[in-house]
């Protein structure tokens, strides 16, 4: 099933698939969809069902992963010395998801892969910021940018599922990036965003004392940044709903929202996470 996409990322698509290069990286937000468009891509032009993917016998899909080390980039330029049979002019594909957390070590042998590529291989890889990627990788790259849908291009997509109500929501949590927008109306947990969300949530609904209970539970998960952007999605979009309503604690969800802004910025200094939390938390 083809993505649905925006009209400028559906040209890009379209222009690659009908004129590929062997390296493409998609970037994006986390929650834009960029692993559903890397499957497309990838399945186009083996000329396999998306379905498939997963189990083709020569298709390395990293994902989900901390951290992306040296070992898993040597497997893949194992995989790369394999003969393919078939005819087809790309019989095997690498797909690398968060690409940027390859250490630079990875990102390094990972350069070799990619001035030398076998004629039959495709590699996609996806990323939130492009500035974390070498630019000796860049330039070596088509990129195609994965951007935002429309609240009317949304509603019309999922009119006949979902409330108009429900889509709003999603829409305003996801700032209109299809990935997460879909994973919020199916309630899908996998996605890393969505439980946090829902988490986020919860912590904004609870009193200052439940909220400083929680610090450590939330610590020990490792994943703050991810966190403070499901708050940030939370704070931004209730923010919107009390605007549009004319509501009484605009306010309020602006101090939220500008305290989690603050605390994303603290984080990418790295200050200490129990610490930075709890100032946060105390401030909401």
């Amino acid at each position: 099933m083809k993505p649905l996409f925006h009209t400028a990322t559906g040209k890009s698509v379209a222009s690659f698939l009908n004129k590929p290069s062997h390296a493409v990286l998609l970037y994006g937000p986390e929650g834009a969809g960029k692993g559903t468009v890397a499957a497309y891509i990838a399945s186009q032009l083996l000329g396999i069902n998306p379905a498939q993917l997963s189990n083709h016998p020569y298709t390395a899909w990293l994902h989900d992963q901390q951290v992306t080390p040296i070992e898993d980039i040597r497997s893949l330029q194992k995989l790369m010395q394999l003969k393919v049979p078939g005819a087809h002019q790309y019989r095997r594909a690498v797909i690398i998801e968060q690409s940027q957390t390859m250490s630079k070590e990875a990102q390094n042998a990972f350069l070799k892969l990619l001035e030398e590529p076998p004629e039959d291989t495709l590699i996609v890889l996806t990323v939130t910021d492009r500035n974390l990627l070498l630019d000796t990788i860049l330039s070596r790259l088509q990129q195609i940018r994965i951007l935002a849908l429309s609240q009317e291009t949304v509603q019309n997509n999922y009119q006949s599922q979902f409330s108009s109500a429900e889509v709003d929501r999603a829409f305003h949590l996801s700032d209109g990036y299809i990935g997460l927008i879909d994973a919020l109306l199916h309630n899908n947990q996998d996605h890393p965003l969505v439980e946090q969300i829902a988490q986020a949530k919860n912590i904004l609904a609870s009193n200052r004392f439940l909220r400083l209970a929680q610090v450590d539970a939330i610590v020990k998960q490792k994943n703050l940044a991810v966190f403070l952007q499901a708050l940030q999605r939370v704070c931004h979009a209730a923010l919107v709903a009390n605007i549009q309503k004319e509501g009484t604690a605009t306010a309020q969800w602006k101090h939220r929202l500008q305290t989690t802004v603050q605390a994303q910025q603290r984080l990418s200094a790295n200050p200490q996470a129990k610490l930075l939390l709890t100032d946060l938390f105390l401030s909401l």
